[in-house]
Formats: C-alpha cells, structure tokens, sequence
C-alpha cells in the first residue's frame, strides 16, 4: 500500500510507492508552484553542474512524479557539503560580479519601496555598487532536499532554482537550515553564528544572503501581516546595525 501525506503549508499531496513520489497540488497556488518546479528541474538539468543532481522526474501538466531516495543521515550530510562545496568551486566562475546586473531582487525591491521607504537609498546603493560570485542556485538547500539513491546524492523540491544567483546561499542555507541547533528562525541563527562564518565568508554574503532569504520568501510563500512585521523588523535592524561605510563604499 503507498503512503499518503499532507503538506499543509504548501497544500500538496504526496503518495510515496516504493521507488516514486507523486506530487499533487491541492489549490490554484500550489498548482502554479509545482508548473514552476516542473520548468526550473527542466532548466537545471540542463546546466554542467545540476544534471548530475538530479533524479528521474516524469511530469503531467500539475502533477510530479520523481524517484524517491532515502533520507540522508549525520555523516551523509557531512560528506555531502564537502562534496557540494567542493565541486561548486571547481565548477563556477569565482569571479565576482555586480549585484544590480545579474541579481534583480524585484520582490525586495518592492517590499522596501512600500514598506521601508527611508532604506530604499541605501539597498540600491549595495546592489550597484557590491559584487558577489554569482551561479545557478537551487534556492532551498538543506538535508530535507537531499536523498540518496545507492550511493548516489540527488537534489529535489526545484522551485526556487535560480540560473543568475550564487551557490554561496545554498552553502549558507544548508549550514544554517540542516544544522542541529537550527530552531525554525534563519536570522536569529545567522546572527548567533555569524562569528564563525565570517572566518571564511565577507560581510557583504551575509548581507545578501539575508536579501536573497526574504526575496524567496515574498516569491514563493503567502505573505500575511505578521511576515510583513517579521520581514521589516530583520530588514531594519539589517540597515541600522550595518556599519554606513560598508553600504556607501560597496564593500
């Protein structure tokens, strides 16, 4: 007998069998989701890096078959970031690019137009003037989005898969997201360790990571009044706590 769940955050439904998942959407929204995840794995498996990430889909209209893996343990997490990291580094160009020109942040942008209007000089003042390693990203990377077939690693859930993003937020987010201490508060954790990230990462990634999180979020989740007071209250203190200089010198 297959196995059925219900997502309610992202209104799908999921029957497992033994080697595949079937994904159904449950409402007009998750419909539009799912056709969007089926357009981004089929642009992904499409790039040198990704294709050798992915598992089998099979696709009809709104509903996605992929095959189903095991979930990965402590220790496979471990090798697999090594593994990630490894072969993002020696897959992408590292040379850095200005932010305005590959990354849009159209939703931030937007937010911060209506919301926070006395910052909208300083954000646009960082994207002209910053530049980060820009890549393709999946955009939701952490243990949950990885399985293992074999002793392969396959990557899934594609809807946020961006071609022009950088493969440092993905790094970041599967530190942050698959860590053990991680209580469902990606800005608390960020700011209670971001001691020993800036070992090897500059400010300005933090900063963009930060940007990159709430532009996903206003895209792809429902946004109510309590995520409009949570996105304003991380983005003000983003603002204020970050030193003038590094903003109006585009460090």
């Amino acid at each position: 007998m297959p196995k059925v769940k219900f997502n309610l955050k992202t209104k799908n439904l999921f029957i497992y069998f033994s080697k595949y998942v079937v994904k159904l959407p449950l409402s007009f929204k998750s419909a539009h989701n799912i056709f969007e995840e089926i357009n981004n794995y089929n642009k992904a498996i499409n790039t040198n890096f990704f294709k050798k990430y992915m598992p089998k889909k099979f696709d009809f209209f709104y509903m996605l078959i992929t095959q189903r893996g095991r979930k990965i343990k402590s220790l496979d997490q471990r090798i697999f970031f090594k593994f990630f990291l490894y072969t993002c580094i020696k897959n992408f160009d590292l040379k850095e690019k200005v932010i305005h020109e590959n990354l849009k942040f159209k939703n931030l942008s937007n937010f911060i137009s209506k919301n926070l209007p006395q910052f909208e000089i300083k954000f646009n003042y960082f994207k002209m003037n910053t530049s980060l390693i820009v890549s393709p990203s999946h955009g939701d990377l952490h243990s949950d989005n990885i399985i293992k077939i074999g002793d392969r690693f396959f990557i899934i859930d594609w809807l946020t898969y961006e071609k022009n993003s950088s493969f440092v937020f993905d790094i970041l987010n599967y530190k942050i997201i698959s860590s053990k201490l991680y209580d469902n508060n990606w800005f608390y954790f960020l700011k209670k360790f971001s001691s020993k990230f800036s070992k090897f990462l500059e400010k300005k990634y933090f900063i963009c990571y930060i940007f990159w999180k709430i532009e996903n979020e206003l895209k792809y989740i429902k946004i109510d009044k309590y995520k409009v007071d949570k996105y304003k209250k991380i983005l003000e203190e983003t603002f204020l706590n970050t030193n003038n200089i590094y903003f109006f010198e585009g460090r």
